[in-house]
């Protein structure tokens, strides 16, 4: 795929959802190529992650409040080379390989119900909701979301890091009053999958020792 000029826009191609449902709901659509603003980075997308979440965002069947406006671009993740920059950032270069664990493009913000915040309104009075993603050739991040991708690590590598490794760090850190200690046993669950993988890599980077349940049909 590559950008084109429409009028004094530049176009792109991306993958544009009109209505909820199965995968045949994707389509490719041309689409204004979004430019980033003050903190954010416009970013060549090489690769995107696809995560359960983008799935069930997708279908339709993700919590009512969270889904995004129709049409929207799905993905959260991805890794590609950043385009250019919006101003006040300098935490990255032109040309640099990253990747990422949100696009912002397009995104608006929606009031959520006090109720679901008990008591701690003041805190979380809106939740972003993105209505354009990864799954395009370009598209706009916070900043705060763009790593560095090492050369050793490949461009598909780097657009499964986001929610997977986001995930299993808060379970490991966040989640457990004052995170997993250096040896220690962690049971992780599922470790053939994203999460699991991210998972037993930090803990083990921690100095913990893991274990995984196995599963065997012929028991």
């Amino acid at each position: 795929m590559s950008a084109s000029i429409v009028g004094a826009c530049i176009m792109m191609k991306a993958i544009s959802v009109a209505e909820f449902g199965g995968p045949d709901v994707m389509k490719v659509a041309e689409i204004a190529r979004p430019e980033p603003k003050e903190g954010e980075v416009l970013i060549k997308v090489f690769a995107a992650g696809v995560n359960p979440v983008d799935t069930y965002k997708r279908a339709g069947t993700y919590a009512k409040h969270l889904l995004p406006a129709l049409p929207f671009t799905p993905g959260a993740d991805g890794a590609g080379i950043v385009e250019a920059l919006g101003a006040g950032v300098d935490s990255v270069a032109v040309g640099d390989r990253i990747w990422l664990s949100g696009s912002t493009t397009g995104s608006v913000f929606r009031r959520l119900p006090s109720s679901l915040f008990m008591g701690l309104e003041k805190h979380f009075l809106t939740c972003l909701v993105d209505i354009t993603g990864t799954y395009a050739e370009f598209c706009v991040s916070k900043a705060s979301d763009v790593h560095p991708l090492p050369a050793s690590i490949s461009f598909k590598q780097g657009g499964g890091i986001g929610t997977a490794y986001r995930t299993a760090y808060r379970s490991l850190f966040t989640r457990i009053p004052g995170g997993v200690k250096s040896g220690q046993v962690v049971l992780v669950h599922g470790a053939s999958g994203g999460v699991g993988l991210a998972a037993i890599q930090l803990a083990k980077a921690q100095g913990c020792t893991v274990s995984c349940p196995l599963f065997r049909r012929d028991c």
